[in-house]
């Protein structure tokens, strides 16, 4: 039951990204659509990288606190 559930999960955040990614290459103006995709993947990708060193410093400091 866990894995069609997740799958799902995954399947709906990717069209979700896309669809708000697609939206915000329509709403930009050409000039600026390069800079505004740049500063959107630094964002997301940003934030990847933080959640997933909160969720590794996470574990690690609960393995300290059982010892």
């Amino acid at each position: 039951m866990f894995l069609p559930v997740t799958a799902l999960a995954g399947i709906s955040w990717t069209v979700s990204a896309s669809e708000l990614w697609i939206a915000g290459q329509r709403a930009m103006p050409d000039w600026a659509r390069g800079r505004m995709n740049a500063v959107h993947m630094m964002a997301s990708q940003g934030g990847v990288a933080l959640g997933g060193s909160f969720g590794v410093g996470q574990r690690l400091l609960s393995d300290l606190g059982r010892r």
